[in-house]
């Protein structure tokens, strides 16, 4: 019962988010004559304050001691966030022939989020407010409501899910899944959400480059990957020492 109650509870920060997609999207209705991706901005902005609130009143209740990062680790979750997006970038040169026409799919919605040709707002929008309020719905508020009747395991598996799930189509749903599982790990290890806003804007930055700016996929993953494992390495002598 109590982790029915639980799911349950999880899912209403999505549907708050939903909530205000919807309130917003009436609003521009009857204002149509606005900039490109303006309505997103309003949107992540107005779900900020209300899951911000809501947070802080989770995080009241909460009595988990935060785990500072130095230098090393601030620049080892950028690397991460690097690593995710050249290997998803890797992964997904390798299916596109498989599966056709949902890459074409994919790149269409890529294209009409601003990757490929960015705006003042799309970048706002996408690099900016989207790794605040994916992180603080996903790994801030659901991951929280879950932990308190899963295991960190299977509360992590559920978000990473909800993450997937929310991105609406197959080829973004298979990789934000396990984005979300690694999202959540470090939500975990370090236990706040701006190690994890940290990681995801890299995912979120380096997709907008590589948008404008293609690199061959095995020099990004040899410039993210060996360095980031250069790094968990030496962090790994000094907790032996």
């Amino acid at each position: 019962m109590e982790k029915s109650k639980a799911i349950l509870q999880s899912l209403l920060p999505v549907v708050m988010w939903l909530a205000v997609q919807s309130v917003v999207s009436l609003v521009f209705l009857f204002w149509r004559d606005y900039p490109p991706y303006f309505d997103g901005v309003l949107i992540n902005f107005v779900t900020l304050l209300i899951g911000g609130f809501w947070y802080q009143s989770l995080k009241k209740k909460d009595n988990t001691v935060q785990i500072a990062v130095s230098p090393a680790g601030w620049v080892g979750l950028a690397l991460l966030g690097g690593a995710i997006q050249f290997c998803t970038s890797f992964a997904l040169t390798g299916i596109s022939g498989m599966f056709p026409q949902e890459m074409e799919n994919y790149g269409n919605v890529m294209e009409s989020l601003g990757m490929y040709s960015p705006t003042f707002f799309s970048v706002v929008y996408t690099m900016l407010l989207a790794p605040f309020v994916e992180e603080l719905i996903f790994r801030g508020l659901t991951l929280k409501i879950l932990e308190k009747a899963f295991p960190f395991w299977a509360a992590n598996i559920l978000q990473a899910l909800y993450f997937g799930i929310i991105h609406g189509n197959i080829i973004q749903s298979s990789y934000a899944f396990f984005a979300g599982l690694l999202f959540g790990s470090v939500m975990y290890k370090y236990k706040s959400l701006k190690y994890v806003i940290w990681c995801h804007f890299f995912v979120n930055f380096l997709g907008m480059v590589l948008g404008m700016f293609p690199v061959p996929l095995w020099l990004g993953v040899l410039l993210t990957i060996v360095p980031l494992g250069v790094l968990w390495g030496m962090e790994k002598r000094k907790v032996k020492n």
